[in-house]
């Protein structure tokens, strides 16, 4: 199972520059576990941002791609996938402008849903808004632990802090509530978050200290898979 996937190797080379992005840390990552991309059977995307849903296809030659994961049930919110073709706000028409070439190869293989929803036994997509209109996040019980990806609600450590939002949130009230909702059960219950855009920190428990969010136990980056 696969939570997102970053920017992939579709970018043109004035934005590669600008984003300064490596396509192999992806595949690095999952190399050190010993799989590959066919090994990956689920796929959730969290929102259809080119940061989390670009890798979803690979870059073939000068104008083709096809599936980056071909053997994948892509999880994806119905709303998400509407609002990403059918709007006709500047903003979001603007954001969401590589959807076509992004999910195109992949249609046969989408599977929208329609709210929160368990993918296998032990794994559920949550709708949590914020972000994005439809944003998801992935919640994950095995072995008597709890895991978290709260993707954009929580992008990395530093913004654990409640009134540390994104340029980029679309509702930035619903990510605070959210942010302090899942934050707050990570806390009382132990469980793990993951930071998808931290440069240092996997993930980590989380617990308040003379009033302040800090980390505890944590899982740092690897070195050699540092992430933008």
């Amino acid at each position: 199972i696969l939570v997102d996937t970053g920017i992939g190797n579709r970018l043109s080379e004035v934005e590669r520059k600008i984003f300064d992005h490596d396509d192999g840390w992806l595949i690095d990552g999952l190399k050190q576990l010993g799989m590959e991309p066919g090994d990956i059977t689920h796929l959730l995307l969290s929102h259809l941002h080119f940061d989390h849903c670009g890798r979803i296809v690979r870059r073939q030659n000068a104008v083709g791609f096809d599936a980056a994961f071909p053997k994948a049930r892509i999880f994806l919110q119905k709303g998400e996938f509407e609002i990403a073709h059918n709007s006709s706000n500047e903003r979001l028409r603007a954001a969401y402008r590589h959807v076509a070439e992004c999910l195109e190869p992949v249609t046969r293989m989408l599977e929208l849903i329609d709210g929160d929803a368990d993918l296998v036994p032990g794994v559920t997509a949550v709708v949590t808004g914020g972000h994005t209109e439809q944003h998801q996040v992935a919640l994950v019980h095995s072995l008597g632990e709890c895991f978290m990806h709260l993707a954009d609600i929580v992008p990395t450590c530093s913004h654990m802090r409640g009134a540390w939002n994104q340029a980029y949130d679309l509702d930035a009230l619903r990510t605070m509530e959210q942010k302090a909702h899942y934050l707050g059960r990570a806390i009382a219950e132990g469980w793990w978050i993951s930071f998808a855009h931290d440069a240092s920190i996997y993930a980590a428990r989380i617990m308040r200290e003379a009033g302040k969010l800090m980390l505890g136990e944590s899982l740092p980056v690897p070195a050699g898979l540092e992430r933008n």
